[in-house]
């Protein structure tokens, strides 16, 4: 699997007539997971939540419709965990862990249950999620910028603009306005051209997601 690749959650293939349960083993790996043993041979393995809910033990008959049903409810434990390790690295909206799951090839009522869990554990929140991500990214950027990279994130724009109004570090922005340009205007000192000079300066600071206006006004008292 080439890098960047989502490996899919796939549900095992049951025994075809079912079996016995003749033993349980847990797993070395992942103390939450149980080896089932139909019939002396390993069949499959279960979350224990999913052991426990339907009574497994040894003597327990399992037909083909239950093993099927038993392994499609551990897909829900084993997406849970998956999407649990993806929160682990830092914080992600609504959207990323509906985009995870779909790459995870779950289905829609699984993926529900999932997103239900993880709110009910306060561990996707859009506001807060936005309000940490605009802080960082506009020590460099612009807010136009910022805002469209929350948007492309999933959060709704009246919420994206909301949050990068209040969260702009800068206490006086046309001061700090005319640091950037003054310092971009620099970066362009070898343009003999005064005119191809200035148009580089804008066009660097829009790519940064500045708006044109506040830029050619600075740029106005500079050239003064």
């Amino acid at each position: 699997m080439g890098f960047g690749q989502i490996k899919p959650i796939l549900v095992p293939e049951p025994p075809e007539h079912g079996g016995t349960v003749t033993s349980l083993a847990w797993q070395r790996k992942d103390p939450n997971r149980c080896s089932v043993f139909l019939d002396g041979a390993f069949a499959f393995g279960l979350h224990v939540d999913v052991v426990s809910a339907h009574g497994l033990r040894p003597g327990v008959v399992l037909s083909i419709d239950a093993c099927v049903a038993v392994l499609q409810e551990d897909v829900y434990h084993r997406a849970l965990k998956r999407i649990l390790g993806y929160l682990a690295y830092k914080p992600r909206t609504e959207k990323e862990l509906q985009d995870r799951l779909r790459r995870l090839q779950v289905d829609v009522s699984t993926s529900e249950q999932v997103m239900q869990k993880v709110r009910a554990m306060h561990l996707v929140h859009d506001a807060l999620y936005a309000e940490e991500f605009a802080r960082g990214r506009l020590r460099a950027y612009g807010p136009r910028r910022v805002v469209r990279e929350l948007v492309q994130k999933g959060i709704p724009e009246a919420l994206a603009e909301k949050t990068v109004v209040r969260c702009n570090p800068h206490e006086d922005p046309d001061e700090h306005m005319a640091q950037l340009v003054e310092k971009a205007y620099t970066r362009y000192r070898t343009e003999s051209n005064p005119r191809l000079r200035s148009q580089k300066t804008i066009r660097y600071l829009m790519r940064r997601g500045h708006e044109l206006e506040r830029i050619q006004a600075a740029l106005a008292r500079i050239a003064r």
